[in-house]
């Protein structure tokens, strides 16, 4: 008994030392080992007590308390990740203790693990509160300055190239915004309409340069590119987000064609006539995968080769007449998906 009462006053002594010292804001790997230093002082005392309750929930009170302390210090709100990573941590740790206690102590243990864990969740929730504040706080101002900004270059007194404020407003509440978050998808949208935004009003100047040319797919690529920078990305990290992010990315590149025509500037014909016409986009997912083909596979044969002149000598023709037809596009849509999906 006097061991375990000497192991519990050392453990409770090291504990308030934690967070009465410079540990919480001490170097991640500092910080580390003197945490755990507390846990192994903990252990050596749960273990010598026979998993006495009491000794028990001291330890999951520091526990709790340790990471709440993380959370309450942390610059940033709580990812999806960090969240389950608290929780399941702190329920890993406790059922592993009332698992270990004797039969007739799991009852009070387990009850007392419910009871902290929802003040843990409680902290969190509090926590992702206070960002959500923040959060909306730094996008209305962040609104704010694209719409001045906007307004400045519409009426001619603002350049469409000097858009810094705007952009760094918008990353300054991504900055209040958590991973993988409903937040930081709706700032991935509002940025790529910016751009679209920014896109329509170049609209006349693009025009003037042009002087009634066609444009090429080239340069309608990097009127795209410069609109989807975000989105593209933000695909690219893969995340619970990306389904809305393709779709956003699929609806601007065709507002972006639609302003063409609308604003008669012709597009000139490219590479894959009629893999564009009936996808929408040079640069879509599967007019690569046949661009690719043909340079890789039909480019290398004499009948691949003779295949590539005659499809060049006549789709453009066939886009001609049938490019604007809705069954056109579903048919050859249909014909295009399952030829792509055997590539």
């Amino acid at each position: 008994m006097n061991e375990y009462m000497s192991l519990l006053a050392k453990a409770e002594e090291m504990a308030n030392l934690y967070f009465k010292g410079d540990s919480i804001n001490a170097d991640l790997e500092i910080k580390k080992e003197r945490l755990n230093a507390v846990r192994n002082c903990y252990y050596l005392a749960i273990k010598s007590s026979e998993y006495l309750p009491e000794t028990v929930i001291n330890y999951a009170d520091f526990i709790v308390k340790s990471m709440s302390l993380d959370i309450n210090k942390s610059n940033l709100p709580c990812s999806t990740t960090a969240k389950s990573n608290y929780i399941n941590n702190y329920l890993s740790e406790m059922d592993r203790l009332v698992g270990d206690a004797k039969a007739r102590d799991k009852t009070i243990l387990t009850k007392k693990k419910k009871e902290l864990l929802t003040v843990l969740e409680e902290v969190i929730c509090k926590h992702d509160e206070q960002w959500n504040i923040e959060f909306t706080k730094r996008l209305s101002n962040a609104k704010e300055i694209e719409r001045q900004f906007l307004e400045a270059c519409a009426s001619g007194h603002g350049n469409l190239e000097e858009d810094k404020a705007v952009l760094n407003s918008y990353m300054d509440a991504l900055d209040a915004a958590g991973k993988e978050s409903i937040e930081e998808k709706e700032v991935d949208l509002l940025l790529s309409d910016f751009f679209y935004k920014k896109f329509l009003l170049s609209i006349p100047q693009m025009k003037k340069q042009i002087d009634n040319r066609p444009i090429t797919q080239a340069e309608v690529k990097v009127l795209t590119d410069a609109i989807l920078c975000t989105l593209n990305d933000s695909i690219a990290k893969n995340d619970k987000n990306k389904a809305a992010y393709v779709k956003k990315k699929e609806e601007l590149i065709a507002a972006v064609n639609e302003e063409l025509r609308k604003n008669k500037i012709e597009v000139k014909s490219g590479d894959c006539y009629i893999a564009t016409s009936i996808y929408g986009s040079y640069d879509c997912p599967q007019v690569l995968i046949l661009r690719s083909y043909r340079d890789n596979k039909l480019a290398k044969s004499i009948l691949g080769r003779f295949f590539v002149c005659t499809y060049y000598a006549v789709s453009p023709q066939i886009v001609k007449w049938f490019g604007k037809n809705v069954w056109f596009k579903r048919f050859g849509r249909r014909v295009l998906d399952k030829l792509v999906k055997n590539l």
